[in-house]
Parts: C-alpha cells; sequence; structure tokens
C-alpha cells in the first residue's frame, strides 16, 4: 500500500511538472534561426526586435549586422526566444528572386539563372548570395541590341531595414540597377563589353556608386559587386554583327600569331648568321654542307654533282679553289 502511494505521489508530480512546461511553452515562443540568417519580430503586428544567427557578427543599436570577432554564434543550433505567445510574432512573407547556380544538363555543368520561390518565408539571409537580372534588347554603343545578364552580389546588412522600409527589397535593388546599368551598355562597344578586361566591371561598379549608397542606407542592402554573365544578340542583325566581329577578332588573333612567328623566325636566322659570320669562310662552308645534308633527307633527293657544291662554296667564301 505504501509503494502504491508512492507512486501516486510520483505520479502528481509528474503531472504538475509536465503541465507546468506545457503552460511555459504555451506562454514563452521559442524558434530556430539558421548560421548566417536573421528574423523579425513584430509586437501587436508592429516591428519589435531582430534576432540573429550569424558567426563572428555582432547587432547595432541602429540594427546593422557589423562583423565582429566572437560574436553572434549560434547557442544550441540557433534557439532563440521570441517572447509571449498572441503578443510575439514572427514576420513572415512570400519571397521571389532570381538566383544564378550551376546546373547539370546532358552531363555538363552550366551556368544559368534559377527561379526561387518561397512562401511564408520567415528568415532573412544574412550571407553573400548572387542575384540575376536581365537587360532586356539593351543597345550598345554599336547601336545592336543584346540581352545582357547581370550578376549581382548582394547581401543584408540591416534586416530591419531590408523588412520593412521596403515591400521587397531584390524588387528595389532590380528596379534601381537595371535603368542604370542599361544606359551604362549603351556607352561602351560590343567589343568592351566581351573583352576579358576587368577594367569594364570595376567601370560598370563605380557608375552604380550612387544607386549602391542608396540601397545600403535606405533598404539595408550591401551591393559589394556587379558581373556579366552572358551578352546574346537580341535579334538577327546583332546575331550577324556578333558573327562577323568574332571572324574579325579570329583574323586579328591568326594575323597576330603569323608576325610572331615571322619575328621569332627573323631573330633566329640573325643569331644563327651572325654566328656564322663569326667564323668567316669556315662557317660559311659548315653552313652550306648542313643544308645540303637536310635537304637530302627529304623528299626527292638532291644530286648535286662535286663540281656544284665546290662552286656554291666559292661562292659562298668569295674564293676560288686550288693551292696557292
Amino acid at each position: 500500500m505504501e509503494n502504491f502511494l508512492n507512486f501516486l505521489e510520483g505520479v502528481k508530480y509528474g503531472l504538475i511538472f509536465s503541465g507546468v512546461m506545457g503552460l511555459f511553452f504555451f506562454v514563452f515562443v521559442f524558434t530556430f534561426v539558421k548560421e548566417g540568417t536573421a528574423k523579425a519580430i513584430k509586437k501587436f503586428g508592429q516591428f519589435y526586435k531582430i534576432i540573429y544567427s550569424y558567426n563572428d557578427h555582432a547587432k547595432d543599436v541602429d540594427d546593422n549586422i557589423v562583423p565582429e570577432k566572437g560574436k553572434g554564434g549560434a547557442f544550441l543550433g540557433g534557439l532563440k526566444f521570441v517572447g509571449i505567445r498572441f503578443i510575439h510574432t514572427i514576420d513572415r512573407r512570400d519571397f521571389n528572386w532570381m538566383a544564378w547556380e550551376q546546373m547539370e544538363k546532358d552531363g555538363k555543368i552550366e551556368d544559368r539563372p534559377i527561379p526561387k520561390k518561397v512562401k511564408n518565408m520567415d528568415y532573412i539571409l544574412l550571407q553573400d548570395d548572387i542575384y540575376y537580372a536581365m537587360l532586356d534588347k539593351v543597345e550598345c554603343a554599336n547601336m545592336v541590341p543584346l540581352n545582357v545578364a547581370l550578376l549581382l552580389r548582394a547581401k543584408i546588412t540591416n534586416p530591419k531595414k531590408a523588412r520593412f522600409r521596403v515591400q521587397n527589397w531584390y524588387e528595389a535593388m532590380i528596379n534601381l540597377v537595371k535603368p542604370a546599368a542599361r544606359l551604362w551598355v549603351g556607352t561602351k562597344t560590343y567589343k568592351e563589353l566581351t573583352s576579358n578586361d576587368t577594367g569594364i566591371l570595376a567601370a560598370l561598379f563605380e557608375y552604380l556608386s550612387q544607386i549602391r549608397e542608396q540601397l545600403k542606407n535606405d533598404y539595408g542592402v550591401d551591393l559589394l559587386s556587379v558581373g556579366i554573365g552572358t551578352i546574346d544578340p537580341a535579334s538577327e542583325l546583332a546575331k550577324q554583327f556578333i558573327e562577323a566581329s568574332t571572324k574579325e577578332y579570329l583574323a586579328e588573333q591568326e594575323k597576330k600569331s603569323i608576325t610572331t612567328l615571322a619575328d621569332a623566325e627573323v631573330e633566329r636566322v640573325e643569331k644563327v648568321y651572325s654566328k656564322i659570320k663569326e667564323h668567316g669562310p669556315a662557317g660559311m662552308q659548315i653552313r652550306a654542307l648542313e643544308s645540303i645534308d637536310k635537304a637530302g633527307k627529304g623528299e626527292g633527293n638532291w644530286i648535286i654533282p662535286f663540281g656544284s657544291i665546290q662552286q656554291l662554296l666559292e661562292g659562298l667564301t668569295g674564293k676560288k679553289g686550288g693551292n696557292k
């Protein structure tokens, strides 16, 4: 009987503990925040605070996420306290964007734009990512319509601004960058746009400096770099122009190659014959015999009478045979 009473006593305390814990987790809300992300917490529908997990980063008084050694690490897998149920909630919204990723197609790896869509997205990415923007039928300085794919490397530095200062920070970034980039492309030739000169992309990045400043100050978006993914013709005329430009480029490369080989041959000949001259008639005779030997090894061997060789040597040395 005493053991049974002890059992009931244990059950009672177990139920009390379970009830308290159940009430605790019902009243108080927790969430997991993945590394490199943040979540916006609202209180009665209004912005309340930002919670985040981002190793070696800290949050300042203005909710900017800034590098700081030893701060921002995820605890217990990123477990964070949200607040009181029905009072504090996590902001959620649909988010669509275009990413630039590597995909495998027919056994080959190729870069291509990938549409992304997340329903009720409750997090804000703080890490760098590559975003895609297409400039359709933009005319370059050659008056040729092109489809230019821009690659924008960006990250969120202020999740509060990115979430509540604008309806969709990605669309805001694209809508600000594209018109300015179209104007910039119009000042560059097709050859400049397709060159491997890093100065071209640096010039575009500098051209967007005011927009980059606006994005960071107003929307908490840091545009880190701008690249060009692809440049394709936007019409049949543009296709013909690009084909002609490619042929011209290949012809120029072939011309450079031929010129380089010719210059190398001239330099070789000059070096060889300068050494021959240093040895006087003997050097000329040796060189003549080497030439005859090489010629005899080719197709259609020469048969040269000895007298002809002697005449050749006399012509090279300027001396006639015979003992003097």
